[in-house]
């Protein structure tokens, strides 16, 4: 079953919402349709045929969703109005692509994109790139799939338009599709610092992230990770009332059980999504989770139901006219009843499967013919958009008037803003200072030497292995270390690398005199949080140089969410030291003098809670519970 398809669609289908009974969508459309036959304002017109034809969308009554965008495109072609015009081709291809006929998909879509060109509408443009996208990748076209992602990331990318997360997941999965796991992570990572880069990070593009990722997971045959992430799809669905995300998460979780051969596990999570699927009656979702289900009972060997949602899902995808999904569920049909030595009805249904197969070329020829009509109406268009165009020049000599008054206003401000640059500007030569100070005290010269000796002395004792990897978590940190003290903020998962570089060092050092384990509670998510860097190594190198010195024992991190704030826990089980000596100048290193400093300037700018308390236990150890602001 292609689950993959159904998430990628969700990407630029705005479908979401909560369920709705057919009667409540049923009324709700008659009162706009009553309400669209005594209205005179063509903007009202053209929001009400909008309104209505959302409804049809959303209960995936393609026929009666047909209509109404009809009606809105003959409206804007009435009306001369080109933004309407691109916007019903663009739902004309919404319907073309949810019901199986791609080619159509691909006309709609392409008449949207020439007319948002001839309007110089780059943001449209690149919605409509994105769009073929989508549909190319539907019908195996990856080539293609991949040149109309690239170009849509290339008008985006200049302006930090807000869709490239759709773009790089895009991207991850057509990948993915051609096997290409180096791309396919790759896209993967862009997606993640994209959506970690703005301001807040929806639920939607979390669950879309992590399908993405779950799907990375699985082609890599990591199964148990690939499910970690499915189960996260259906948890940030179901936090955003994102009903077709939950059905595609169960789905998903449904095929990889049954690809591990858990079938009993893989009917569970088929029966949640079919559920689900029909009470907002996704007519795609029904078919081919009804097909899924008929499959794995042929697999157990129960005929009965195998053959009853088989016949089900026919039933459901002639219904909804959803050619491509019927041809394959008669495929299946008519090779499971050759399986069983049932030759007549496995011929009854391939001659069936033939048929529809020739449906569909037929609708590919008629599709060529309307598409020469189409670009036939796009060129008057064309024309049209022209005049309009002069109509434009004209309101933006208006503009360029209003614009000069704006900026001769914006210069009475200046001062003002010129005062608050400079206390900003000397705030953050305070914090620059503060980073230089702390990067020479976390590249102390006795750490370096004692580092590269211990390297040096594994070499010499034809340990090559060993010195190479040392040497190379050896280069890790110090990147890290230069790389980081440049930056404001990093992701959480950057800043573990590091601590994991800086201990394996200390613990070859110190000849492995240590363990250490690092921990997080359940909410936290390292590759989404991100924190202002190098807040945590001192405490940690505190922890070694006066805990584990002397003495056999066990360091330990842990990291807990607590809403803007990340509260870090460091202890070891050394000796400890008394209350009276904690704050003594003994246990003071210039780092942690420098992290006083930088937390009073962080809740300064933050307003958030920050700052470290210490708790001494003697002969049984030292904890630091360290209160790090989350940077949003």
């Amino acid at each position: 079953m292609q689950k993959i398809s159904i998430i990628t669609a969700l990407l630029f289908f705005i479908t979401f919402g909560t369920i709705t009974t057919a009667s409540a969508q049923n009324a709700k459309a008659d009162s706009l349709v009553t309400l669209l036959q005594t209205t005179k304002n063509v903007s009202e017109k053209q929001d009400i045929l909008r309104r209505i034809a959302n409804i049809y969308e959303y209960s995936g009554d393609w026929d009666t969703y047909y209509h109404w965008v009809e009606q809105m495109l003959e409206l804007a072609r009435q009306e001369n109005d080109s933004s309407c015009l691109a916007e019903a081709y663009n739902k004309l291809g919404i319907s073309s692509c949810y019901t199986g006929q791609n080619e159509q998909a691909i006309e709609n879509f392409t008449a949207a994109l020439e007319i948002n060109k001839a309007m110089d509408e780059q943001a449209s443009v690149a919605n409509s790139y994105e769009n073929l996208g989508i549909v190319y990748n539907e019908m195996g076209d990856f080539d293609k799939a991949i040149e109309c992602q690239l170009k849509s990331v290339e008008i985006r990318k200049p302006i930090n338009y807000s869709r490239l997360f759709n773009n790089y997941m895009n991207l991850s999965i057509l990948y993915g599709a051609i096997n290409n796991a180096e791309k396919q992570g790759y896209y993967i990572d862009l997606a993640k610092h994209e959506i970690v880069s703005k301001q807040g990070i929806s639920a939607e593009n979390k669950a879309v992230f992590y399908n993405g990722l779950g799907d990375f997971y699985k082609g890599q045959g990591l199964n148990d990770s690939s499910i970690v992430c499915y189960r996260k799809v259906v948890r940030y669905s179901k936090e955003a009332e994102w009903n077709r995300g939950i059905t595609s998460g169960w789905g998903s979780l449904a095929d990889i059980f049954q690809e591990m051969g858990e079938l009993d596990s893989a009917i569970v999570y088929h029966r949640k999504s079919l559920e689900l699927s029909e009470q907002i009656d996704e007519c795609m979702s029904i078919a081919e989770e009804l097909t899924a289900l008929a499959k794995i009972y042929a697999q157990k060997n129960d005929d009965n139901k195998a053959v009853s949602y088989a016949e089900k899902a026919l039933e459901k995808a002639r219904s909804c006219k959803l050619l491509e999904v019927e041809s394959r569920i008669l495929e299946f049909i008519a090779g499971y009843y050759a399986g069983k030595g049932n030759y007549k009805q496995a011929y009854e249904h391939h001659q069936q499967f033939t048929a529809v197969e020739d449906s569909i070329r037929s609708a590919d020829i008629i599709n060529k013919m309307a598409e020469l009509e189409i670009q036939h109406q796009t060129k008057e268009k064309e024309q049209q958009i022209e005049l309009l165009s002069a109509e434009n020049q004209i309101k933006n000599q208006r503009v360029i008037l209003f614009i000069a008054i704006s900026v001769s206003l914006l210069l009475l401000l200046a001062t003002g803003v010129m005062f608050y640059f400079r206390k900003k500007k000397q705030n953050q030569q305070k914090q620059e200072i503060l980073r230089q100070q702390l990067l020479r005290s976390q590249m102390n010269p006795h750490f370096l030497f004692n580092a590269l000796g211990s390297i040096q002395n594994y070499m010499l004792n034809n340990n090559a292995k060993e010195a190479a990897g040392y040497l190379n978590n050896f280069a890790s940190l110090t990147r890290a270390i230069l790389e980081h003290s440049a930056e404001e903020s990093i992701l959480l998962e950057d800043e573990i690398d590091a601590l994991h570089n800086y201990i394996k060092l200390e613990q070859m050092r110190l000849q492995h005199s240590f363990s250490y384990t690092i921990e997080f509670d359940g909410e936290v998510e390292p590759e989404f949080i991100k924190i202002p860097p190098m807040l945590i190594q001192p405490f940690v190198e505190n922890a070694i140089k006066h805990g584990l010195k002397n003495a056999r024992g066990e360091l330990k991190i842990r990291f807990e969410d607590c809403d803007d704030t990340l509260k870090v826990s460091v202890s070891d089980s050394g000796k400890g030291f008394d209350e009276n000596n904690i704050q003594g100048k003994t246990h003071k290193s210039m780092a942690m003098a420098i992290f006083a400093k930088r937390i009073r300037l962080l809740k300064k700018k933050y307003s958030k809670k920050a700052g470290f308390d210490i708790q001494s236990f003697p002969n049984k150890g030292t904890k630091v519970i360290i209160n790090i602001p989350v940077i949003d």
